[in-house]
């Protein structure tokens, strides 16, 4: 036992390890900050989300698409993120055979993201007049920075369908 201990660390050798653990340990406690301790604007910077809009009612009258909720999300340019897009409402028809589509677009680009779109109404003639049958759409956009503008965008391709209770949400995510 005497023989382990004959030979001691140095000073220098002393001094060295206690800086090597001091700069792991700071490591360490500098990623140990929480998301609840960070003030509402350094939250909001980390993962905005945008304010959610419900529209009333909306009532195209043509194939083409008419803005029927909009929000503007602003992300950082340097680290862009995904963003969740939900969709809910509701719609009616006045008679048989009313039928149309509504999207979700960013900056009003003209078409779908990843091909969010529901075909809503009456296709088959079985919908009662009137009848508020609930819709939804969820997605996911590719990551993107700076301020956009994600909105809901309905059409009329046949009959009389009106949309109503829209309510449009955007969230920050990771990932």
């Amino acid at each position: 036992m005497k023989k382990l201990f004959k030979k001691r660390p140095s000073p220098a050798m002393i001094v060295a390890m206690v800086a090597l653990f001091a700069a792991v340990g700071g490591t360490a406690y500098a990623a140990a900050i929480t998301y609840k301790q960070l003030d509402k604007d350094a939250r909001n910077k980390v993962l905005p989300i945008g304010k959610a809009k419900t529209t009333s009612e909306c009532d195209p009258v043509d194939s083409n698409y008419v803005d029927c909720g909009s929000v503007t999300l602003k992300q950082s340019e340097a680290f862009p993120r995904k963003t969740m897009i939900v969709v809910d409402g509701t719609f009616s028809t006045n008679g048989a055979s009313s039928r149309g589509e509504c999207r979700v677009e960013v900056d009003n680009s003209g078409s779908p993201v990843n091909n969010a779109f529901a075909k809503l109404g009456d296709t088959q003639g079985d919908f009662v007049p009137n009848y508020h049958a609930g819709w939804g759409l969820n997605t996911i956009t590719s990551p993107l920075g700076g301020s956009h503008t994600y909105s809901v965008r309905c059409n009329e391709q046949e009959g009389n369908i009106k949309y109503h209770d829209i309510q449009l949400s955007a969230i920050g995510i990771r990932g």
